[in-house]
């Protein structure tokens, strides 16, 4: 199964739209727009309400599934705490979980692979401008 996902980009209209005269609607992304381009309480709840709940509802009633589903959410500021209370009034059927604290990058292989790779490459640029800071100046003492 495959959920439209929450595409929050900072401008509402981007240009491209705007040249290619593309309607957000049908779009394969729920388009929303925010200042700093983060997912806040208030987007994260339309998406849930909207495609998540409903989308979750429909494929375990089409695969004659129990209508029982279990949502894992780590601590981000765009995740409301009090989305357990929320979603027992409308969706009965669906459990939050919320992750410990701090424990993301420990248990989702994603982060793991996205966090080893931002640190090699930041490591590696930072040693290289370290480096090249050190010729320069033993060049500078040269002259």
């Amino acid at each position: 199964m495959k959920l439209k996902p929450l595409l929050v980009y900072y401008s509402e209209n981007s240009r491209a739209f705007k040249k290619n005269s593309i309607i957000k609607s049908k779009l394969p992304v729920m388009w929303r727009s925010n200042q700093r381009a983060w997912v806040t309480q208030d987007l994260f709840k339309e998406w849930l309400f909207k495609v998540y709940a409903p989308s979750i509802n429909d494929y375990l009633d089409t695969n004659d599934l129990p209508l029982k589903a279990l949502l894992l959410l780590d601590n981000a500021p765009g995740h409301p705490k009090d989305l357990k209370d929320n979603l027992l009034t409308d969706f009965p059927w669906l459990t939050v979980q919320f992750l410990p604290p701090n424990t993301t990058s420990l248990i989702q292989p994603m982060d793991q692979e996205v966090i080893v790779a931002f640190k090699k490459l930041y490591t590696r640029a930072l040693f290289r401008w370290c480096f090249e800071a050190c010729q320069f100046s033993s060049t500078m003492t040269l002259k």
